[in-house]
């Protein structure tokens, strides 16, 4: 357990009396807020008040916040680790399956495309020359057409 006990110090014990102006100052005319901050021997950060409060919280209370902070670094690097193992996982699998397989599709479309146009030429000799293509047909196979 921690025992406090005050401390006086000897220049307040002995009763001093200000027989000299010199000693004594009046505060409110001498001094503006501009050379007050320029006294100041150094600029207290944030990380200085921080570090200060390290002895205002008690040492289990700082364990506590330790073991948080310890658990929730500890979760967030390991879903940051299954989440880049998993994004790899997919951009391989979109690599190896994906591409061919997209490539696939478009070389299917473009015969299917060419099929197309192929009927599309048919279609278009047969209304320019009505029983041409089927009297080329006939002589191939060696057999008579029958005048339409």
């Amino acid at each position: 357990m921690v025992r406090l006990e005050e401390v006086q110090d000897e220049e307040f014990l002995q009763s001093k009396e200000f027989d000299d102006d010199d000693d004594y100052t009046d505060t409110d005319s001498s001094i503006s807020g501009d050379e007050a901050e320029d006294d100041l021997p150094f600029e207290e950060t944030l990380t200085d008040r921080v570090l200060a409060l390290k002895d205002m919280v008690s040492p289990t209370t700082r364990r506590k916040i330790s073991d948080i902070c310890n658990t929730v670094s500890s979760y967030t690097r390991s879903g940051l680790w299954l989440g880049a193992k998993g994004v790899y996982a997919l951009s391989v699998t979109t690599l190896f399956i994906g591409v061919p397989f997209s490539l696939l599709v478009a070389d299917d479309m473009m015969l299917a495309e060419q099929e197309k146009e192929m009927r599309m030429r048919e279609m278009g000799n047969e209304i320019l020359t009505p029983g041409a293509s089927s009297n080329q047909q006939g002589r191939e196979q060696g057999k008579p057409q029958a005048a339409l």
